[in-house]
C-alpha cells in the first residue's frame, strides 16, 4: 500500500495575479508552490495571439503543488460536452514541440468551487497511483491516467469564484474515446476485462475504503474518473459532486461480473442480487447538507460555505492507498 499522512491540518494555497491565498484544507499541500517565470518573453514570441496563465502541477507523492508561468492558445469552440464540464481545444505554446497539445475542462456549474476543481486533479493523481499499485501485478495491458493540471488565466477578470477563471489542462488523447463504465453501475455489456478488473482491484487494494470508477478515454489512457469513499451517503461527498459514497460503491458490484484478470489477481467477488440497468451518463450528487469545514472569513474567495467535503481526502488508515 502506499503510505499517507494524516492530512487534517495541511493547508491549500490559490493563486491570483498578485495574491497567494492559504486556507487550512485536508487534501492539499502545506507548501507554497514555487513560481517559474519567462522573464522577458513575451507571448508575441511564444507564437501568435496567447495569454498568459500561471500552470499549478500536484504532485501526489510529495503532496506538493508547484507552479509557472506559460503561455496557451484557448480555443472558444466546444469541443465536447460531458456531465460537469466542456473540451476546449488548446496549446500550450510553454511546451516542448510535440507535446503542445491539450485539451481544457471549463466547469459547467457556477456553483463549483475552486476547490472542487482543485480537487478533480488531486483524484486524478490519486488514480494514478493506484494504477501504478494495479500494474505492478502484470496485466496484459498496463492502465494510465493522464497528466491533469489547474490553469490559471491571470490576464481576464475576476470572475464569481473570487479569483481568476481556473480550469483543467491535459494531453489531448488522439484516437477512439470511449467509455467503460460510469459512476453509478453502468458497464458496457461488451467491454474489455482491464477497465472493470481495475476498478475492482482499488476497492480491494484500499481495504474497502474506496473504488475508482467512471473509466473512460483512449485504449488504456484514462481520463475523468470518479473516486467513491466508503461514508454513509448522508456525508458530504469528499471527492466532489460525482462521489456517490456507499451506494455508489454498491451499484458497481451490482453490475460488475468478475472476469479472467479479477480471478488471476485473486480479486475477491461481490454477489449482486440482480443486474439492473442504469443510464450511462455519469450522476450527480445533490448538493450536501450542510457542514462547516473551513474557516468562515475564506467564504468570500470564491469557496463555498455549504460545507461540501469534496476537496478533503478520504478519511482512511495510512496504509489504505
Amino acid at each position: 500500500y502506499i503510505p499517507k499522512k494524516n492530512r487534517h491540518s495541511e493547508s491549500v494555497f490559490f493563486f491570483s495575479h498578485n495574491t497567494t491565498m492559504t486556507y487550512h484544507m485536508s487534501s492539499f499541500p502545506a507548501t507554497t508552490p514555487q513560481m517559474t517565470t519567462f522573464g522577458t518573453t513575451t507571448p508575441q514570441q511564444l507564437g501568435g495571439v496567447s495569454e498568459r496563465a500561471i500552470k499549478h502541477t500536484y504532485n501526489d507523492e510529495t503532496e506538493t503543488w508547484s507552479s509557472e508561468d506559460i503561455f496557451i492558445k484557448l480555443s472558444p469552440t466546444v469541443l465536447s460536452t460531458g456531465a460537469n464540464r466542456t473540451v476546449h481545444k488548446c496549446t500550450d505554446l510553454s511546451a516542448p514541440q510535440g507535446q503542445q497539445a491539450k485539451v481544457c475542462k471549463v466547469a459547467k456549474s457556477t456553483a463549483e468551487t475552486r476547490r472542487e476543481t482543485f480537487t478533480a486533479v488531486v483524484m486524478q493523481k490519486r488514480c494514478q497511483r493506484l494504477a501504478e499499485r494495479f500494474n505492478l501485478l502484470g496485466p496484459p495491458k498496463k492502465v494510465n491516467f493522464i497528466d491533469a493540471c489547474i490553469v490559471e488565466l491571470v490576464q481576464r477578470p475576476i470572475d464569481h469564484t473570487g479569483g481568476h477563471p481556473i480550469m483543467i489542462m491535459e494531453p489531448r488523447l488522439q484516437g477512439y474515446y470511449k467509455k467503460h463504465s460510469n459512476n453509478f453501475g453502468f458497464v458496457d455489456g461488451e467491454d474489455r476485462n482491464t477497465p472493470h478488473a481495475f476498478s475492482h482491484f482499488t476497492y480491494q487494494h484500499t481495504k474497502g475504503q474506496m473504488i475508482v470508477v467512471d473509466i473512460q478515454g483512449v485504449g488504456d489512457n484514462y481520463t475523468d474518473p470518479q473516486i467513491h469513499s466508503n461514508i454513509d451517503e448522508k456525508e458530504p461527498p469528499i471527492w466532489g459532486q460525482g462521489d456517490m459514497a456507499r451506494p455508489g460503491i454498491y451499484k458497481f458490484f451490482e453490475s460488475h461480473r468478475c472476469n479472467a484478470l479479477c480471478q488471476a489477481f485473486g480479486l475477491v467477488g461481490a454477489s449482486a442480487s440482480m443486474l439492473k440497468f442504469a443510464g450511462s451518463g455519469t450522476q450527480i450528487k445533490p448538493t450536501a447538507p450542510s457542514r462547516p469545514v473551513m474557516p468562515a472569513a475564506l467564504n468570500g474567495w470564491g469557496v463555498s460555505s455549504n460545507g461540501h467535503r469534496s476537496g478533503m481526502a478520504p478519511a482512511v488508515t495510512p496504509d489504505a492507498i
